[in-house]
Formats: C-alpha cells, structure tokens, sequence
C-alpha cells in the first residue's frame, strides 16, 4: 500500500470518528403538570458530546442550541461554553421535541450535530370524575381548582373522584 493511500484511509478513518462521536445525549427527562392547567413543565438535561481535537479540528469554544417542537423549525434556544446544561419549557404532551447543537470556534462555526429527539409523556388529569349509572345525572364543573365540582345523583350512583369511590 503506497504511503499516499495509507494517509488517506487515516484521514477518512479521522472523519468517520470524528462525525460518529460528535453529538448529544439526554441525562435527565421529566414533566410536572401545572396545577388548574392543560400544559406541563418539563426539564431535559442536555449533555454536548464533542468532536475529538486533531490536527485539523480545533476544540469548541462554544455551541448553540437549537429544538424543534412538533413540526415547527428549529429555534436557538441558548449558547453556552458548558458541556451541560437545562432546558425547561411547557408542553402540551405527546409532543416531539428534536435537539441539535452546533459547535463554534475561531475558525467558525461546524456542521449540526445528529439530532436526538424526545416526545414528552401525556398529561394525565388530575381532577377528573368517573360516574357509573343508568340514572340522570347533573354535574357542575369550574376550570380552575379553586372552585367545587357539584355533583347531584341518586344515591345508588356510584361517583369517583380523583380515584377514590365517594
């Protein structure tokens, strides 16, 4: 094999790594409803993964951010110099959230990470009524959790709140 060829089978092997290790992963997912609302608030904990420093690739200096909700557009949601950092929004659920970075030094900025996606969990409701009957029933109901559900049945109705049988 001549030396010309071996160089660049080295230099190609450079760049399938270098394109391989460059990337983001998720350390941390979670979502909390919002109380007397439809929406939750959810944090992922982002973690940049970057590209190896050779000869021809200088090491970050920063990176920017960007998420895609749903199918909108990518946006920037922040730039940072730190290999971690939080990103806290609210979602309505069931929504696919796409990430991507993109790493910036003297000589530019570098092509878009892969992208890593996450579709945040539904939200289950919290003040909910389950009524079992064949007989008329007439329920009064308030968006918020600072005014009571009325409820009136007979009283063979069987009538669960929150879960719990009442």
């Amino acid at each position: 094999m001549s030396r010309g060829l071996k160089f660049e089978l080295i230099a190609l092997l450079a760049i399938l790594i270098f394109a391989l290790l460059w990337g983001l992963a998720y350390a941390q997912k979670t979502c909390a409803p919002i109380s007397g609302s439809t929406l939750q608030t959810c944090t992922v904990t982002i973690t940049i993964q970057p590209a190896p420093v050779d000869a021809t690739h200088g090491a970050a200096t920063s990176f920017r951010l960007f998420r895609k909700d749903g199918t909108g557009a990518f946006t920037q949601i922040a730039t940072t110099s730190a290999l971690s950092l939080q990103n806290v929004f609210n979602d309505a659920g069931n929504v696919d959230h796409d990430y991507n970075a993109i790493a910036v030094n003297s000589a530019g900025p570098a092509a878009a990470s892969p992208i890593v996606s996450w579709i945040t969990p539904s939200i289950v409701p919290t003040n909910y009524v389950t009524i079992t009957t064949d007989k008329a029933v007439t329920v009064s109901h308030c968006p918020n959790e600072n005014c009571p559900v009325k409820l009136s049945a007979p009283k063979s109705t069987r009538v669960t709140v929150n879960g719990k049988v009442r």
